[in-house]
């Protein structure tokens, strides 16, 4: 032991070397272990499934899982209960790291409403097909008397005819007023059967 003590005594740098080896190799097991559990290296959870269950629901499970969550969107759908999530992002059974961001998106209490769009004048078909674009329902169809066939010639919401420009949630179920094309034919016969009779009259 004196031999190594009067060795390094007679060696200053090669004992600071070393010393400054031996911080050195110190330090980077220090950042490599803390590197590791910071990052949580070789640790992960499973996503669980949150879909139809309350945001706060939502939270609470994510917290037994050491997830987070966050609410970034909401959407309209009409057969999942408001509030409930409709979507997850990492989705349900995905591998993460633990305190992991889970982003939801969470069905609307209100239902969104759109601008119906003036339908008149137009096939019935391609007003369906407008209407059901914007997000509608598919409207209720009743033909009445008309000469123009499958012309769309009113379009009615509880019972009132729709004005342009007109706001209603999409989960409304418009009525469509659409020609049979019979009027001009009922008209005609009409008109058949007077002269009929005038002729008869006139024999």
């Amino acid at each position: 032991m004196k031999k190594i003590i009067l060795f390094f005594k007679n060696h200053p740098i090669l004992k600071h070397l070393i010393f400054i080896g031996l911080v050195f190799v110190a330090l980077v097991w220090i950042v490599l272990h803390g590197l590791d559990i910071y990052t949580r290296h070789g640790e992960s959870v499973t996503v669980p499934d949150v879909k139809r269950m309350q945001a706060e629901d939502a939270k609470a499970l994510f917290s037994r899982y050491r997830l987070r969550s966050e609410v970034i969107d909401s959407v309209y759908v009409d057969n999942i209960p408001r509030g409930a999530v409709v979507e997850q992002i990492p989705r349900e059974n995905s591998s993460v790291k633990e305190n992991r961001i889970v982003f939801l998106t969470i069905n609307s209490n209100l239902p969104r409403k759109v601008t119906v769009p003036d339908v008149r004048d137009m096939s019935y078909r391609q007003a369906v097909a407008i209407l059901e674009g914007i997000g509608l329902s598919q409207p209720e169809i009743e033909y009445v008397a008309s000469e123009y066939k499958d012309l769309v010639l009113d379009v009615v919401y509880n019972g009132v005819s729709v004005e342009k420009g007109l706001k209603l949630p999409v989960s409304s179920r418009l009525k469509l007023f659409v020609g049979n094309g019979t009027a001009e034919i009922i008209e005609d016969s009409i008109i058949m059967s007077e002269d009929s009779v005038g002729e008869e009259w006139m024999e």
